[in-house]
C-alpha cells in the first residue's frame, strides 16, 4: 500500500509540475480515484499531502487548486520535484549553479571562521579521491559539512533539498577529467586557507571557483 501511495503521488505531482491540469484544478477525489483505479482513501491522504507540500490548496467539497508552486512553494516543495520529475533537472541545476556562489561564499566563511579544523578532517581526504563516484560523493559530504558548520539552520536544509539533483548531475560532471582537475586544485587550495584559518580567502576561494565550475558544467551540456 505504502508503494501504491508513493506512486500515485509522484504521478499526480509529476502532472501539476508538468501542467496536465489546465483549467488550475484537480478533479474531485472521487472522480482521481476512479480514473487512478485507487481507493478514495488513499486519494484523499494523497491530496493532503501535497497540499503539506505546497502544490495545492483544497476547500471541503471542492476541487483542489493549484498552487502557484513556483513563486509560493517551499522547500517540500523543491524536495518534492527534484525527486519526482526528472524533466526539470536541467534547469533547477542551472538555476542552482547561478545561486550555488553566492550562498556558498557566506557559508564557508563562517565554517572556516567557527570551525576550521572540524572542517579540515573532512578536506584532508581529498588526495584519495580520484574516480567520478568519489569525486561525487566527497563533493557531496563537503557542502553539507560546509552547510553544517556555519551554524545557519536553514542552509542544511537547502542544500539536502538538492540531494537527489546534485548526485545525479555531479556524476555526469566529473565524468570530464577538466571537471575533475578544477576540483581537485580547488580542494587543495582551500585546504591551505583553512590551514591558515583565513575565511575571506576561502571565501572569495570558493565563489571564484564556483563560477567557474557553473561556466564548464555549461559548457559541457
Amino acid at each position: 500500500m505504502a508503494e501504491k501511495a508513493d506512486t500515485i503521488e509522484a504521478l499526480l505531482i509529476r502532472k501539476i509540475v508538468n501542467g496536465d491540469f489546465p483549467n488550475g484544478t484537480l478533479p474531485l477525489s472521487e472522480k482521481l480515484a476512479e480514473e487512478l483505479g485507487v481507493s478514495r482513501t488513499l486519494v484523499r491522504e494523497t491530496l493532503k499531502k501535497l497540499e503539506s507540500y505546497g502544490f495545492i490548496h483544497c476547500k471541503r467539497g471542492r476541487p483542489c487548486a493549484i498552487n502557484d508552486f513556483w513563486i509560493n512553494g517551499n522547500l517540500l516543495t523543491l524536495a518534492k520535484i527534484v525527486e519526482h520529475v526528472p524533466g526539470t533537472s536541467s534547469k533547477l541545476i542551472q538555476d542552482l549553479l547561478e545561486i550555488r556562489p553566492a550562498l556558498m561564499e557566506t557559508l564557508i566563511y563562517n565554517a572556516v571562521k567557527n570551525h576550521p579544523q572540524e572542517l579540515m578532517t573532512l578536506l584532508g581526504r581529498f588526495k584519495e579521491v580520484s574516480s567520478p563516484e568519489e569525486f561525487t560523493s566527497f563533493d557531496w559530504e563537503l557542502h553539507k559539512k560546509i552547510a553544517q558548520l556555519s551554524k545557519n539552520r536553514i542552509a542544511p536544509l537547502i542544500i539536502n533539498s538538492f540531494e537527489g539533483l546534485f548526485k545525479k548531475e555531479a556524476l555526469r560532471y566529473f565524468q570530464h577529467p577538466k571537471a575533475r582537475e578544477v576540483s581537485k586544485r580547488f580542494y587543495a587550495e582551500l585546504c591551505d586557507a583553512v590551514m591558515a584559518k583565513d575565511p575571506q580567502k576561502a571565501a572569495s576561494l570558493t565563489r571564484r571557483v564556483m563560477e567557474e565550475s557553473a561556466k564548464l558544467w555549461r559548457s559541457m551540456r
